[in-house]
């Protein structure tokens, strides 16, 4: 009885780390659909032109992200895979910031990031959750995903409204940040990151 309860403890961790990951995630995105046109407007670029930029950032972003799920599976390699994406999202985040590199190879790093853990959270959902709340677990899960679209949303239209585009990446950067820090700082044990694999 010691042990399931441990067990089921856990799962409950796991999941909270990934109802968390998801909220951020889409919050990061929303977030950044605030300050990107505004960026590049300031940059000169024409608003019908922004496509141009989005699409093969977009495209580029897909190609390592089956091969990275493949490759990240195998082993224990899952964990490690998730640390330095978040820590992509970071980077493509603060360099927006900083207005340090050119957009295009950021939002790439910032989309491979995304698709990434877009396409591996909800399958981590169901194999930690309980048989019996699955259910339950992926609507809560769904639920983080949409909150933070509003949340990133909002935080966006006021950190634009009083420090313009440089303040949304600043503020993504300080999502990003809580995200990788909750991964990093927890010991191996308790590890989200590291307890997602089947046993």
């Amino acid at each position: 009885a010691e042990l399931q309860t441990r067990t089921g403890s856990a799962g409950l961790s796991d999941l909270f780390i990934l109802d968390l990951g998801v909220f951020l995630l889409h919050a990061m995105l929303a977030a950044l659909f605030v300050g990107l046109p505004f960026l590049l407007l300031d940059q000169g670029r024409e608003l019908a032109e922004h496509w141009r930029l989005y699409l093969p950032a977009m495209l580029l972003s897909l190609l390592p992200v089956f091969p990275l799920i493949r490759w990240a599976e195998q082993g224990d390699r899952l964990g490690k895979v998730f640390a330095v994406l978040a820590l992509a999202l970071l980077v493509a985040s603060m360099a927006l910031a900083l207005d340090i590199l050119h957009v295009l190879p950021v939002i790439w790093l910032f989309f491979v990031g995304f698709n990434w853990l877009e396409a591996t959270l909800p399958s981590l959902v169901s194999r930690r959750a309980p048989r019996q709340r699955r259910g339950l677990a992926l609507g809560i899960f769904s639920s983080s995903q949409f909150l933070g679209a509003f949340a990133g949303g909002a935080i966006g239209g006021l950190a634009h409204a009083h420090g313009g585009p440089q303040a949304v990446f600043a503020a993504m950067s300080g999502m990003a940040a809580v995200w990788l820090l909750r991964c990093l700082v927890l010991k191996p044990a308790q590890a989200p990151l590291e307890c997602m694999h089947d046993n």
